[in-house]
């Protein structure tokens, strides 16, 4: 986990991302076609083919 609170999971599919903080933060994905950003308590998106296939995030 770096200090953002953000652990990268490479799958036989693509990279899974999940952050989880003490308070509110953000997570943002850098993507071929630009950045997604996620804010919450806990937030979690799936990157596949270098398109978000799912995202969510909980406050």
């Amino acid at each position: 986990m770096d200090k953002s609170g953000m652990v990268m999971v490479e799958t036989p599919f693509g990279k899974d991302y999940i952050m989880s903080m003490h308070d509110k933060g953000e997570m943002t994905i850098e993507l071929p076609d630009g950045k997604e950003a996620l804010s919450g308590h806990f937030a979690a998106a799936s990157v596949q083919n270098g398109k978000i296939a799912w995202m969510e995030a909980i406050n």
